[in-house]
């Protein structure tokens, strides 16, 4: 019988991987080094640049680098990264405004319709129209809540496709402004 190219083991082939336990510290160390981090930058409009990995002080200043935060930072910080990034995170912005006001308008519905569900009603059709009888059904506590929500999202449809041009119109024009 014929053996291939690479039919024969070599030492270091023989050992068989060890399972290694997933070490926490391990995985938090490596967060710290791989997420995006920024740098002081004053020729920049939002006085900062995006750091190249690895790079954790500027070199200029000496100024240590600080890792994004999408809740403390203001949402012109993802243009740093790029236009579709950006993009990306003000139109998720928006939709979840939208879906919010949407929901907050449909709570009226949900405690109207609570009152009418038979005892054993499963928790996943508590607050639906289950249960309740045509006689029941008013404009104001169910009727108006749909249509406002679908307006709603009517809105943000049309809204969303000038939202998305303005907005990479001021990221281009930011981005040709730092260069």
């Amino acid at each position: 019988m014929k053996r291939g190219k690479y039919s024969r083991m070599t030492e270091s082939m023989k050992a068989l991987p060890v399972y290694k336990k997933p070490s926490f510290r391990e995985a938090q160390q490596f967060f710290k080094e791989c997420r995006p981090q920024r740098l002081r930058d004053e020729s920049q409009p939002s006085k900062y640049r995006l750091a190249q990995v690895g790079e954790t002080v500027c070199e200029h200043t000496g100024a240590s680098a600080r890792p994004y935060s999408v809740i403390c930072d203001s949402r012109d910080m993802f243009s740093e990264f790029s236009i579709g990034i950006s993009v990306y995170f003000h139109e998720l912005l928006v939709i979840s405004l939208f879906l919010a006001a949407s929901a907050a308008v449909m709570v009226v519905s949900l405690v109207y319709n609570r009152n009418f569900n038979p005892p054993g009603t499963p928790l996943d059709l508590m607050g639906s129209a289950f249960g309740i009888d045509r006689a029941s059904i008013s404009f104001e506590k169910e009727v108006a809540p749909d249509l406002a929500a679908t307006l709603f999202l009517f809105i943000a449809a049309i809204l969303s496709k000038y939202m998305l041009s303005e907005t990479v119109e001021r990221l281009d024009r930011k981005q040709k402004n730092s260069v």
